[in-house]
């Protein structure tokens, strides 16, 4: 809650088991207090961990419903990095590309039943690559549907990787409404790299499908809930608690509220 600022940790080491936060080489960490019903992140350099061992066979145990969640969130920090309000970082635009491409292709042999040591290798070194900061790197990233989707997933249980789906297509929308100028080009470029055909406007929806083909919920009502508007208002007033989030267009709480509105349904009106 910011009340305090760390100054150090005991050494941490890691063994994975679940690729996708990238903690084995970062110093971010999320903390939840059951008492006060909050989730927060922080991060601090000493909080990275002196050695990883990363060691995809422990991977392959992993239920299918965490694989792919996981699998989602690999990609979401690729693209909080990617969109932000830089013109010119094409080397990071063109990493971010190669991530998602690997994270899908590897994804959908997961689905298909291959779940072996190369799939989750792949798998295992797009994630650690993917919030290393390496991608960050002479940009800012927006971050903003992290936060918004830290209350989803207190409140109601739903696992982090689906609460981001749930909430980042309504995101990139409202982005592209406000701030045309930034999300317009990044949109296109991950159009023409992806799916090639496609402008940047179909990009929001497009992702949604990718994400829901995986069996991820897409919106509130595919996750079998219905908020009522002050239940909304709640998750609004929660994720700007600490004050207003996202860098390329900056959400206060009645931008979160609209946001969590247009999640209610996804690209399907589902």
């Amino acid at each position: 809650t910011r009340r305090k600022t760390a100054e150090k940790a005991l050494p941490i080491g890691t063994v994975l088991t679940l690729a996708a936060t990238g903690t084995e080489t970062n110093g971010n960490t999320v903390i939840s207090n059951d008492d006060t019903k909050e989730k927060h992140s922080t991060a601090y350099p000493f909080l990275r961990p002196q050695f990883s061992i990363i060691d995809p066979t422990h991977m392959k145990q992993v239920d299918h419903h965490h694989s792919i969640a996981g699998c989602i969130d690999i990609i979401m920090h690729v693209l909080e990095q990617y969109f932000d309000n830089e013109t010119r970082n094409e080397t990071s635009a063109y990493l971010s590309v190669g991530l998602i491409k690997s994270v899908i292709e590897n994804t959908e042999r997961l689905l298909s039943g291959s779940n072996d040591y190369q799939t989750r290798a792949n798998i295992a070194w797009a994630s650690t690559i993917a919030w290393s900061h390496l991608l960050q790197q002479g940009k800012t990233g927006d971050w903003a549907t992290h936060r918004l989707s830290y209350p989803i997933t207190f409140d109601y249980g739903i696992t982090h990787g689906y609460a981001l789906v749930m909430v980042f297509t309504a995101w990139m929308q409202k982005a592209l409404e406000l701030n045309p100028e930034s999300m317009r080009p990044k949109l296109q470029f991950l159009a023409e790299q992806i799916w090639p055909g496609k402008t940047y406007d179909d990009v929001p929806c497009l992702i949604q499908s990718l994400f829901a083909s995986w069996g991820a919920p897409t919106s509130f009502k595919q996750a079998g809930l219905k908020p009522n508007d002050s239940m909304l208002k709640k998750l609004a007033k929660t994720t700007v608690s600490l004050g207003p989030v996202g860098k390329v267009i900056t959400i206060d709480e009645t931008l979160a509220h609209a946001i969590f509105q247009a999640a209610l349904l996804n690209c399907k009106g589902n």
